[in-house]
């Protein structure tokens, strides 16, 4: 996945963004690759700015999760450029659209492509998303998953810093999220 031998290039692999924030909110979803009305209306729920959620006489205003986090399989059957822009990237271009600025058919070559005016990951404070693929992202070799997600810097609304198909981030008060790619067939770099 990269061409270090050494494994000395750390700054691929760990992210600690979050860490020093006092909360985080993050969410989870998979399997999101069929598309059409049901992506959309749970990308759609992701993107609101807040949640209200009523349990008995219990109201509560949940925010936007500051991190969201994709389990694989971006796209059914398989992977292919028609399946990740049509049921992966599409609903979520249209529940929060990216930056006026951004231009789809870019290619991050040196990520993170932080916005203009933030010098450091830390200082972003809009959403931030990370993919792990799964056994469907993996049918062409991860080729498709590699253009879409390493090399592309947003789902819709949600800047995504990730430059490998795994990750380590550091989250606040101790705890981690590994990303792990379990498909790898040799060790993690």
């Amino acid at each position: 996945m990269s061409r270090v031998q050494d494994g000395t290039k750390q700054d691929d692999l760990l992210y600690d963004q979050f860490s020093e924030k006092d909360d985080l909110w993050f969410d989870f979803m998979a399997d999101t690759g069929d598309g059409g009305n049901s992506s959309y209306s749970v990308a759609r729920l992701l993107a609101q700015p807040s949640l209200r959620v009523q349990s008995d006489s219990v109201v509560l205003n949940l925010p936007r999760a500051n991190l969201l986090i994709i389990g694989g399989d971006l796209a059914y059957p398989n992977p292919s450029a028609f399946t990740y822009k049509r049921r992966f990237f599409r609903p979520f271009e249209y529940a929060l659209q990216p930056p006026t600025w951004y231009k789809d058919e870019h290619i991050a070559v040196n990520k993170p492509e932080l916005p203009s005016g933030v010098s450091d990951l830390k200082q972003y404070d809009g959403p931030q998303c990370f993919v792990i693929p799964g056994n469907h992202d993996w049918f062409d070799g991860l080729q498709t998953f590699m253009r879409y997600i390493c090399h592309k810097s947003w789902l819709g609304g949600w800047f995504m810093p990730q430059r490998k198909s795994y990750f380590a981030m550091q989250l606040p008060r101790g705890w981690w999220i590994f990303g792990l790619d379990l498909a790898l067939h040799g060790d993690i770099e």
